[in-house]
């Protein structure tokens, strides 16, 4: 006898979806050209970061694109280590991330906002700082493919991402009698953006493959 008329059937159809995990974690090393008000161009500055998000809002519309998943927002925590001419400093607080869940056709902007304490031209002080950055962010560990009859798979409690961004930070003293700021332009990357998979999609923010 064949399949009743109330009987669910399922169609031979390979779904690709995306599931975040509840909480996203990325790591960067950064590099970039500084200029301050009190020593001009003055170097580089180098750094290593980290950052962790959760998600907190989803719609259909930019940066996502007109044909792909829903946008996201995602919302968390950050916190660096510099050097540069006038010495070392660590840094941190709260961030925003514009991007979306299977690929951010328009790319991916950030907006991290904080202070910390660290070497200035004349002494150490403490000081506030604001970074908005644009680029790729690679989260390999959220896709995955099923039937249509198969389960969606749940979310992970943590994933690992990847990034590649250009980013514009702005930092200004707080103490000290100068009342320094700086401005630094550079590029944040995640060493593991250059493991595999190696295809044009994956480094464009998409999956493996």
């Amino acid at each position: 006898m064949g399949p009743g008329p109330l009987e669910r059937t399922c169609i031979l159809l390979l779904l690709r979806e995306a599931t975040p995990a509840r909480w996203e974690w990325a790591y960067w090393n950064s590099l970039g050209g500084l200029r301050s008000n009190v020593q001009g161009w003055s170097g580089s500055a180098e750094g290593i970061g980290s950052e962790v998000t959760t998600g907190v809002l989803s719609y259909r519309g930019f940066p996502a694109g007109p044909y792909a998943s829903r946008a996201e927002v995602r919302a968390g925590v950050w916190g660096a280590g510099v050097t540069r001419p006038a010495g070392g400093l660590l840094e941190g607080a709260v961030k925003l991330h514009l991007g979306a869940l299977y690929h951010a056709s328009w790319g991916t902007f950030d907006l991290r906002a904080g202070g910390g304490y660290g070497a200035f031209a004349r002494e150490r002080s403490p000081h506030v700082n604001l970074t908005v950055a644009y680029g790729v962010r690679s989260a390999l560990e959220r896709y995955s493919e099923r039937g249509v009859c198969d389960p969606r798979p749940s979310p992970k409690r943590w994933g690992l991402v990847s990034v590649a961004r250009l980013f514009i930070t702005y930092r200004r003293e707080l103490a000290g009698g100068s009342r320094e700021s700086e401005l630094v332009l550079g590029l944040e990357l995640s060493p593991t953006f250059l493991f595999p998979p190696y295809n044009w999609f994956r480094w464009g923010g998409g999956p493996p493959r």
